[in-house]
């Protein structure tokens, strides 16, 4: 036999042995003797009710055995108290709950301070983002920037202007360099 058999036949095994004994652990239901049950019975006090006849004599001995051998008392039932109202308002106020059509009046919260306008950084920056850098390109020492914007393709060069009030001051080796006369620069550079 391979090596796969055997250990096939040892699984099985274990398996087996794994099932018997879960089988054999596994707690069973005991059954009252009939001289217990007898016992139960004698025990339970008489009531002076009418007698049930039948299937209503039999459910009820069955169960006022059940309880006797179980030893089961009746749960007793404390009373509710109730130590806080939880339907009273939180700030304390009463008197809103007192009457029956005021309600009160809660202000509603101001609204948002709108948020501040875009600097002229910000909305240089967005525009630039816009543009897509196709190459650059070295020619007879100097160096031109193929940009695109949607289907518009330009050729930008040193002192060009790309975006309103930043000039190209720059050009190197894959970096592109705009500043504006306030001296903001945005700068481009990657491969």
């Amino acid at each position: 036999m391979n090596r796969q058999t055997l250990f096939l036949i040892g699984l099985l095994g274990i398996l087996v042995l794994s099932v018997v004994y879960a089988w054999q652990s596994m707690p069973r239901q005991q059954i009252a003797t009939a001289r217990s049950a007898a016992k139960a019975a004698k025990a339970v006090p008489t009531e002076a009710s009418p007698e049930p006849t039948g299937r209503q004599a039999q459910s009820t001995t069955r169960n006022s055995n059940v309880s006797q051998t179980l030893n089961l008392e009746a749960p007793v039932q404390k009373p509710v108290v109730i130590k806080r109202d939880l339907f009273r308002p939180l700030d304390g106020g009463e008197q809103a709950m007192r009457g029956k059509g005021s309600k009160a009046v809660v202000p509603a919260p101001p609204p948002p301070p709108p948020p501040p306008p875009p600097t002229k950084s910000e909305i240089a920056r967005r525009e630039f983002g816009q543009y897509k850098i196709m190459g650059f390109l070295k020619r007879d020492g100097k160096q031109v920037v193929f940009v695109s914007k949607g289907e518009k393709i330009m050729l930008i060069r040193e002192g060009d202007s790309l975006i309103a009030g930043y000039a190209v001051t720059s050009i190197g080796d894959y970096r592109l360099v705009m500043r504006a006369a306030d001296g903001d620069e945005i700068m481009y550079g990657g491969r």
